[in-house]
């Protein structure tokens, strides 16, 4: 079952206060270039219309101190990004506490928030995406995410809760 909730608003007068600047990573390759990094041998099937390029974070499954991900992202053949796009992009990434773990297990999205941050559409065929975590607790994970455009301007933040299935503790336990 999904249920989507929206609000709208017009933009409003007022000042621009934010401490949140873009994280400094490597250009993006070529949307259509190859992507070596981060493959997998079993993608799932929505990643064949997808552009990623990994740029933060350790790899997935290697008992990481942290759990923070991400890189360049964007949808094949899309010269901008609307809101629908931008909604696709802030769950598309593997989840930030997948580097924590020593191996797969399975993360369904349990709640999702967007806060759009900047007008829409985004002139940019690629959006630098950063996903964070902090606390897993009884197979619970929040994820904390952000979506750059290429000048630097914050496009979108997200909030997440998911869910790790059978996740095993990087300590050995469950």
């Amino acid at each position: 079952m999904g249920l989507a909730l929206a609000a709208h608003s017009k933009a409003w007068e007022g000042p621009l206060l934010g401490d949140a600047t873009m994280p400094e990573v490597d250009p993006p390759d070529d949307p259509d270039s190859p992507q070596a990094s981060m493959e997998r041998d079993d993608p799932p099937a929505f990643l064949e219309r997808m552009v990623m390029q990994h740029r933060l974070g350790p790899p997935p499954f290697s008992s990481a101190e942290r759990g923070e991900v991400g890189g360049w992202l964007g949808i094949k053949d899309a010269e901008r990004m609307d809101a629908l796009a931008i909604a696709v992009l802030a769950d598309a990434w593997f989840p930030a506490p997948w580097p924590r773990l020593p191996e797969f297990a399975p993360a369904p999205t349990i709640d999702l928030t967007l806060h759009f941050r900047s007008p829409l559409p985004v002139d940019a065929e690629l959006l630098l995406g950063r996903f964070t975590n902090s606390c897993v607790r009884d197979g619970f994970f929040e994820e904390d995410g952000e979506l750059w455009a290429p000048d630097g301007t914050l496009v979108a933040q997200s909030r997440q809760l998911g869910l790790l299935l059978g996740a095993k503790d990087p300590a050995g336990g469950r």
